[in-house]
């Protein structure tokens, strides 16, 4: 009994030790974490695709922040992807890119998501006016930059640092990628895109037709029926 009472506060200091331990571990990882959040992004050419995850900062505010108020707030590191639910609020991105003397300047900015309703892109370089690019479900697709799926923004850069902030409003879930792409690469991905989703409007149209065809010959109601639930289904 004796040495059971001494190996108690033995054990109470060994676990306090393992304690404070991991919690300089977790600041470690949040000091790693928004470090990396403020590191710009180089555009290079050969990697074809950069994703953002891991690079962005993120801020959420109501609707009548401005540009210029939204870049002097508090920011915070955003370790992935932004994944923000169903919110009423204005929600920011935030990072730098930094385009080299060889580098290609011909980039896009794509925000991977079709449903979002009112996504803004401004951009400056130093302490240079905002330029303003809008997309989304709320804008006329003709004023949209790109005629994409999803809102994407063409980045035309001179060499040199830049700004960006994104600005994301929607009724839907906040929940998005956002990579930029190397012009040529992004026509490419886009090209495949289409032919993917051709693909398969052509195999909805050729069973829907086959169902017109077969319930034509045969009569056979449950085939007449099937023909309208996969146009249905394709619709939806």
């Amino acid at each position: 009994q004796p040495e059971r009472i001494q190996a108690r506060p033995i054990r109470a200091v060994a676990s306090c030790y393992r304690f404070a331990m991991l919690l300089r571990l977790l600041l470690l990882l949040m000091l790693c974490n928004a470090a990396w959040a403020h590191t710009p992004v180089e555009l290079d050419p050969a990697a074809g695709v950069i994703a953002l995850s891991g690079h962005m900062s993120w801020l959420q505010s109501d609707a009548t922040l401005s540009p210029t108020e939204a870049a002097a707030a508090t920011w915070q590191p955003l370790a992935g992807d932004p994944s923000f639910g169903f919110t009423g609020k204005v929600s920011w991105l935030r990072f730098a890119v930094t385009q080299p003397e060889t580098s290609s300047a011909q980039w896009r900015l794509e925000v991977n998501n079709a449903l979002l309703e009112d996504v803004r892109l401004y951009l400056r370089t130093g302490n240079g006016p905002w330029q303003e690019q809008r997309a989304g479900r709320v804008v006329p697709h003709d004023a949209w930059p790109l005629d994409t799926r999803s809102p994407v923004f063409r980045l035309d850069l001179p060499a040199g640092d830049y700004q960006a902030m994104l600005r994301l409003e929607t009724r839907n879930s906040m929940s998005t990628t956002v990579r930029l792409w190397e012009s040529e690469h992004y026509n490419a991905a886009a090209r495949s895109e289409a032919m993917t989703w051709g693909s398969y409007f052509g195999l909805y149209g050729m069973v829907i037709l086959f169902q017109i065809l077969f319930w034509h010959w045969t009569r056979e109601a449950l085939s007449g029926w099937y023909a309208p639930y996969a146009g249905l289904n394709c619709l939806g």
